[in-house]
Protein backbone atom coordinates (compact mmCIF):
# COMPACT_ATOMS: atom_id res chain seq x y z
CA UNK A 1 0.00 0.00 0.00
CA UNK A 2 3.17 1.96 0.99
CA UNK A 3 4.41 1.19 -2.22
CA UNK A 4 1.58 2.13 -4.22
CA UNK A 5 1.49 5.64 -2.46
CA UNK A 6 4.30 6.65 -3.84
CA UNK A 7 3.86 5.49 -7.14
CA UNK A 8 0.76 7.75 -7.11
CA UNK A 9 2.54 10.68 -6.03
CA UNK A 10 5.22 10.35 -8.72
CA UNK A 11 2.93 10.14 -11.16
CA UNK A 12 0.91 13.10 -10.03
CA UNK A 13 4.04 14.81 -10.25
CA UNK A 14 5.20 13.94 -13.73
CA UNK A 15 1.79 14.82 -15.25
CA UNK A 16 2.47 18.16 -13.35
CA UNK A 17 5.67 18.38 -14.71
CA UNK A 18 4.00 17.65 -18.23
CA UNK A 19 1.30 20.13 -18.15
CA UNK A 20 3.95 22.97 -16.81
CA UNK A 21 5.36 22.43 -19.16
CA UNK A 22 3.72 22.66 -22.24
CA UNK A 23 1.95 25.60 -20.81
CA UNK A 24 5.90 27.03 -21.07
CA UNK A 25 5.97 25.81 -24.33
CA UNK A 26 2.93 27.52 -25.40
CA UNK A 27 4.33 30.72 -23.22
CA UNK A 28 7.23 30.87 -25.01
CA UNK A 29 5.46 30.44 -28.60
CA UNK A 30 3.16 33.49 -27.84
CA UNK A 31 6.43 35.20 -27.01
CA UNK A 32 8.16 34.49 -30.11
CA UNK A 33 4.79 35.56 -32.29
CA UNK A 34 4.84 38.84 -30.34
CA UNK A 35 8.65 39.71 -30.70
CA UNK A 36 8.99 38.93 -34.56
CA UNK A 37 7.70 40.89 -36.62
CA UNK A 38 9.45 38.86 -39.46
CA UNK A 39 6.45 36.00 -40.27
CA UNK A 40 9.21 33.55 -41.94
CA UNK A 41 11.62 34.08 -38.80
CA UNK A 42 8.58 33.12 -36.33
CA UNK A 43 7.54 30.43 -38.32
CA UNK A 44 11.17 28.77 -37.72
CA UNK A 45 11.25 29.07 -33.96
CA UNK A 46 7.72 28.37 -33.42
CA UNK A 47 8.35 24.65 -35.66
CA UNK A 48 11.52 24.40 -33.71
CA UNK A 49 9.88 24.79 -30.30
CA UNK A 50 7.70 21.94 -31.27
CA UNK A 51 9.64 20.06 -32.53
CA UNK A 52 12.57 20.20 -29.83
CA UNK A 53 10.76 21.29 -27.03
CA UNK A 54 13.63 21.03 -24.77
CA UNK A 55 16.51 22.43 -27.11
CA UNK A 56 14.01 24.50 -28.57
CA UNK A 57 13.39 26.49 -25.16
CA UNK A 58 17.17 26.47 -24.82
CA UNK A 59 18.17 27.27 -27.94
CA UNK A 60 15.37 30.56 -28.28
CA UNK A 61 16.31 32.10 -25.53
CA UNK A 62 20.32 31.64 -26.56
CA UNK A 63 20.13 32.78 -30.29
CA UNK A 64 16.48 33.86 -30.90
CA UNK A 65 16.01 36.47 -28.71
CA UNK A 66 17.21 39.95 -29.92
CA UNK A 67 17.94 43.34 -28.43
CA UNK A 68 16.81 44.72 -31.87
CA UNK A 69 13.14 43.80 -31.49
CA UNK A 70 13.16 45.57 -28.22
CA UNK A 71 11.19 48.91 -29.06
CA UNK A 72 13.47 51.77 -28.71
CA UNK A 73 10.54 54.45 -29.98
CA UNK A 74 7.16 54.38 -28.42
CA UNK A 75 4.30 54.13 -30.76
CA UNK A 76 3.57 57.52 -30.09
CA UNK A 77 6.78 58.78 -30.81
CA UNK A 78 7.16 57.04 -34.18
CA UNK A 79 4.01 58.25 -35.27
CA UNK A 80 5.49 61.91 -34.37
CA UNK A 81 8.70 60.97 -36.42
CA UNK A 82 6.88 59.80 -39.14
CA UNK A 83 4.39 62.94 -39.38
CA UNK A 84 7.64 64.92 -39.30
CA UNK A 85 9.07 63.08 -42.16
CA UNK A 86 5.75 63.51 -44.30
CA UNK A 87 5.53 59.39 -44.98
CA UNK A 88 1.73 58.08 -45.51
CA UNK A 89 1.52 55.59 -42.75
CA UNK A 90 -0.16 52.42 -44.55
CA UNK A 91 -2.66 51.13 -45.27
CA UNK A 92 -3.13 54.07 -47.24
CA UNK A 93 -1.62 53.97 -50.63
CA UNK A 94 -1.71 55.61 -54.05
CA UNK A 95 -4.90 54.63 -56.18
CA UNK A 96 -2.71 55.28 -59.00
CA UNK A 97 -0.42 52.12 -58.06
CA UNK A 98 -0.83 48.77 -59.63
CA UNK A 99 -2.13 46.31 -57.14
CA UNK A 100 1.19 44.05 -57.06
CA UNK A 101 2.82 47.16 -55.99
CA UNK A 102 0.59 47.65 -53.68
CA UNK A 103 0.82 44.40 -52.49
CA UNK A 104 4.47 44.26 -52.80
CA UNK A 105 4.55 47.92 -50.41
CA UNK A 106 2.44 46.10 -47.92
CA UNK A 107 4.98 42.67 -47.87
CA UNK A 108 7.65 45.07 -47.29
CA UNK A 109 5.67 47.23 -44.54
CA UNK A 110 4.76 44.06 -42.60
CA UNK A 111 8.25 41.84 -43.15
CA UNK A 112 10.31 44.43 -42.38
CA UNK A 113 8.72 48.06 -41.39
CA UNK A 114 9.90 49.58 -44.97
CA UNK A 115 7.81 52.70 -44.90
CA UNK A 116 6.83 54.10 -48.52
CA UNK A 117 8.73 57.41 -49.15
CA UNK A 118 7.68 59.44 -51.50
CA UNK A 119 8.99 62.36 -53.54
CA UNK A 120 12.50 60.50 -54.76
CA UNK A 121 14.62 60.85 -57.65
CA UNK A 122 16.07 57.78 -58.69
CA UNK A 123 19.06 57.18 -60.88
CA UNK A 124 20.28 53.71 -61.74
CA UNK A 125 23.91 53.82 -63.05
CA UNK A 126 25.78 50.78 -64.79
CA UNK A 127 29.51 51.74 -64.44
CA UNK A 128 31.69 53.52 -61.39
CA UNK A 129 33.09 55.89 -63.24
CA UNK A 130 30.25 57.73 -64.38
CA UNK A 131 28.47 56.62 -60.85
CA UNK A 132 32.03 58.68 -59.09
CA UNK A 133 31.66 61.55 -61.03
CA UNK A 134 28.32 62.09 -60.15
CA UNK A 135 29.41 61.73 -56.49
CA UNK A 136 32.04 64.16 -56.21
CA UNK A 137 30.23 66.48 -58.21
CA UNK A 138 27.04 66.29 -56.03
CA UNK A 139 30.00 66.44 -52.75
CA UNK A 140 31.68 69.43 -53.86
CA UNK A 141 28.25 71.78 -54.45
CA UNK A 142 27.26 70.48 -51.06
CA UNK A 143 26.52 73.37 -48.45
CA UNK A 144 24.73 72.12 -45.08
CA UNK A 145 25.68 68.56 -44.68
CA UNK A 146 27.08 65.40 -46.05
CA UNK A 147 25.98 61.80 -44.62
CA UNK A 148 28.71 59.01 -46.61
CA UNK A 149 28.76 55.16 -46.10
CA UNK A 150 30.64 53.01 -47.63
CA UNK A 151 32.03 49.59 -46.77
CA UNK A 152 35.02 49.97 -48.43
CA UNK A 153 37.29 53.15 -48.66
CA UNK A 154 40.59 52.28 -50.11
CA UNK A 155 43.76 54.87 -49.90
CA UNK A 156 43.72 54.62 -53.91
CA UNK A 157 43.33 57.69 -56.22
CA UNK A 158 39.79 57.24 -56.28
CA UNK A 159 39.86 56.99 -52.67
CA UNK A 160 42.06 59.96 -52.15
CA UNK A 161 40.33 61.83 -54.70
CA UNK A 162 36.99 61.44 -52.11
CA UNK A 163 39.16 62.17 -48.99
CA UNK A 164 40.14 65.40 -50.96
CA UNK A 165 36.63 66.81 -51.33
CA UNK A 166 35.37 65.54 -48.22
CA UNK A 167 38.18 67.62 -46.23
CA UNK A 168 37.24 70.88 -49.03
CA UNK A 169 34.09 71.00 -48.17
CA UNK A 170 34.07 70.52 -43.63
CA UNK A 171 37.04 73.10 -44.34
CA UNK A 172 33.86 75.48 -45.58
CA UNK A 173 31.76 74.57 -43.17
CA UNK A 174 30.16 72.13 -44.33
CA UNK A 175 29.11 68.87 -41.47
CA UNK A 176 30.43 65.70 -43.05
CA UNK A 177 29.91 62.72 -41.50
CA UNK A 178 31.48 59.33 -42.95
CA UNK A 179 30.24 55.16 -42.14
CA UNK A 180 32.92 52.64 -43.32
CA UNK A 181 33.49 49.04 -42.41
CA UNK A 182 36.55 48.42 -40.12
CA UNK A 183 37.54 45.41 -41.84
CA UNK A 184 37.01 46.49 -45.69
CA UNK A 185 38.63 49.65 -45.29
CA UNK A 186 41.94 47.78 -43.56
CA UNK A 187 43.61 49.64 -46.25
CA UNK A 188 42.95 53.15 -45.39
CA UNK A 189 43.27 53.43 -41.94
CA UNK A 190 46.45 51.57 -41.95
CA UNK A 191 47.99 54.93 -44.32
CA UNK A 192 45.99 57.51 -41.76
CA UNK A 193 43.72 58.04 -44.09
CA UNK A 194 40.77 58.76 -42.13
CA UNK A 195 43.36 60.30 -39.28
CA UNK A 196 44.13 62.89 -42.18
CA UNK A 197 40.35 63.45 -42.99
CA UNK A 198 39.86 64.44 -38.59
Amino acid sequence: MHTDFINLGWNGLWWSLAVGYAVLILCVIAIVISENRNPLKALGWVTALLLFPVGGVVLYFVFGRSIRNVRMISRRNRRKLLRHEGTQPLPKLDGALSPENRQRIRLAYSIGGANLYTGNDLRFFSDGASFFEELFDDLRHAREYINLQFYIIASDPLGRRLRDILIERARAGVKVRVIYDYIGSFDARRHDFFQRMK
